[in-house]
């Protein structure tokens, strides 16, 4: 265990955390919870995570790592369990946003949240579904730290201290969008009126193969 002035971190449920036993679970009870507003299709990408993960947790371990390590030499992301890593990686933002933010999430929010492709190479570019969930995947994360957090412009807003501080958040699929997005965002939080952060996810850019496997 690691102490600081405010926080601390327990290594046990931090462990307990990341195993796909545990993450299953969770992941339904996140998914139920959303049933209670909305509706979940059996084709949802939420379901689809599940099933994936479960595939995961059934195989055997040894053989996973040997199908993956072929590809993975290779800088490439194209073994056969690349679904069920993008379903873990993807399912655990889910996880947080309901169980942090549950009750802060319009029905519009839901549907985002539940729409969308199970690849994101398969969305739209006029697609929600991603934006939204890593704006409210920002403001999941500063509720759990202990910051009173709320959802409002430019995306998210948190008390730190005395201050209220605003965060825009963005999603970049290309580097030409970069300093678009900085000015877009800057006017945003000059707007708001508040001390702000810009954050950015530039996974699509960084590494477009595991982004769009």
């Amino acid at each position: 265990m690691i102490q600081g002035d405010e926080y601390e971190i327990l290594y046990d449920d931090f462990q307990s955390d990341h195993l796909i036993s545990n993450i299953i679970p969770r992941l339904q009870r996140a998914i139920d919870s959303v049933r209670t507003r909305a509706r979940v299709n059996p084709s949802a990408r939420v379901v689809q995570w599940k099933e994936a993960l479960a595939r995961l947790e059934e195989a055997d371990k040894r053989s996973v790592l040997e199908q993956m390590l072929p590809s993975l030499t290779q800088g490439k992301w194209d073994h056969p369990y690349q679904d069920a890593f993008r379903a873990l990686v993807d399912c655990r933002m889910f996880i947080e946003i309901i169980e942090q933010l549950l009750q802060d999430l319009s029905t519009s929010d839901l549907h985002d949240l539940v729409s969308g492709n199970f690849k994101p190479s398969d969305d739209k570019s006029s697609s929600r579904a991603r934006d939204r969930e890593f704006e409210l995947f920002i403001a999941a994360i500063c509720r759990r730290s202990g910051m009173k957090t709320w959802l409002g412009e430019p995306d998210v807003l948190f008390e730190l201290g005395p201050t209220t501080c605003s965060v825009a958040a963005k999603r970049l699929a290309s580097p030409k969008q970069v300093e678009k997005n900085i000015t877009k965002a800057e006017r945003q939080i000059a707007g708001a009126k508040h001390p702000g952060l810009i954050v950015m996810d530039v996974t699509r850019i960084l590494d477009p193969h595991i982004s769009h496997p």
